[in-house]
């Protein structure tokens, strides 16, 4: 099976799958934390065996994988917020957030201009969540000038001016788990650690 080939049966099984979900839990939707169950179902056939089978070398491979992504994000949003993201775009890939961050980064210039596409896509609709209230504006304001593979190291015309065009400083742990807490994440949610100068002295 080749990579389109494996790609249209993948979205066959997830359009089947989430058809299935939505008609038994109509009526409970608002009571169910539906995003990890859709994450769950955008992984489907992401087996290791197949992998090496599978390349994103070609254009016309992501332009393809990138519609499927887009239609699967619009079906799901006539029943329930779903927010596209780099980590849900992932899971439908196949990917892992690294190898994202190597295809955002490919030296073949039409790789670099789908994914440049997709990457614009994913941050528009995450800011567009955020405007309309779906999303908490501040986190996705977070997430989005978060730098590394989990973020999308946006800047603001503020900072770009402030470092003279230069990469700006990439905030510490300490620093970014202060933040969450400040938009009201708890400890637990940001990964049980808390900044040195607001640790209890025992």
């Amino acid at each position: 099976m080749n990579t389109l080939e494996w790609i249209e049966a993948k979205t066959s099984l997830i359009e089947i799958q989430l058809e299935d979900f939505f008609k038994i839990n109509q009526l409970k939707l608002h009571m169910i934390n539906t995003y990890p169950i859709i994450c769950n179902y955008l992984s489907v056939n992401n087996d290791i065996e197949g992998l090496e089978q599978r390349s994103f070398e070609d254009y016309n491979v992501l332009y393809q994988a990138f519609m499927k992504y887009q239609n699967i994000i619009s079906k799901i949003n006539l029943e329930v917020v779903f927010v596209a993201s780099k980590e849900n775009f992932c899971f439908f890939m196949g990917w892992t957030a690294k190898f994202y961050d190597d295809m955002l980064n490919s030296t073949n210039d039409d790789i670099r201009a789908m994914m440049e596409m997709i990457n614009d896509y994913i941050i528009d609709s995450q800011l567009s969540a955020g405007q309309r209230g779906f999303i908490k504006a501040n986190l996705t304001k977070f997430r989005a000038q978060t730098a590394g593979e989990h973020g999308h190291s946006l800047i603001t015309q503020k900072e770009q001016l402030s470092s003279g065009g230069k990469s700006t400083e990439l905030k510490s742990k300490e620093q970014l788990i202060a933040e969450l807490e400040g938009m009201g994440l708890n400890k637990q949610l940001v990964g049980g650690t808390y900044p040195s100068s607001k640790k209890k002295n025992n």
